[in-house]
């Protein structure tokens, strides 16, 4: 195969790049890789960034809503990202705020369930709460979406930059 090199100079690198050229590339499922990246490399560097209280900034930052969209995805291919139903409610609620009761509509759980995931993210600051009147809405928390962007930022310019060199790697090849 043509690019052979290029998926044996992928898997000497680090195991979060191991795991997603297995996952994406070779259609391998390899649980113990995926297991190393919160304790190896940048995996483990990423997640040691948090501040002691679990949160990743210093809540001084504007909103930036393209980041929102890049941050989830950075932390999806990591598979370190939050709950597939936490994800789906951030998703819901970026665009509107909802009570817990017509988000927990969107879900086949049971409503404790929902409002366990409310409360986490309340906690993380990816929401907040606007009480109006008897009931508590839930809206997307733009800044403590923007620490974490603010934080992934350098990593994904560093992989902007290896995936220049890679194409250009690649393209050299093509024309020889």
């Amino acid at each position: 195969m043509q690019n052979d090199h290029v998926i044996k100079w992928l898997l000497e690198g680090d195991v979060a790049i191991q795991f997603q050229v297995h996952r994406d590339l070779l259609g391998n499922t390899l649980p113990e890789l995926q297991q190393r990246i919160k304790n190896e490399g940048w995996g483990k560097a990423f997640l040691e960034k948090r501040n002691p209280n679990g949160h990743w900034g210093q809540k001084y930052y504007q909103p930036k809503w393209i980041s929102t969209h890049y941050t989830l995805l950075d932390l999806k291919n990591l598979q370190i990202g939050p709950d597939p139903t936490r994800r789906a409610i951030l998703l819901l609620l970026a665009s509107q705020s909802l009570t817990a009761g017509a988000i927990a509509a969107n879900f086949d759980t049971a409503r404790p369930t929902v409002s366990k995931h409310l409360q986490i993210l309340t906690e993380c600051e990816l929401l907040t709460q606007e009480p109006k009147g008897r009931e508590v809405f839930y809206q997307l928390n733009p800044s403590g979406m923007k620490e974490v962007a603010d934080f992934i930022e350098p990593f994904r310019q560093m992989w902007d930059e290896r995936f220049d060199r890679l194409e250009a790697i690649m393209k050299n090849l093509k024309n020889k």
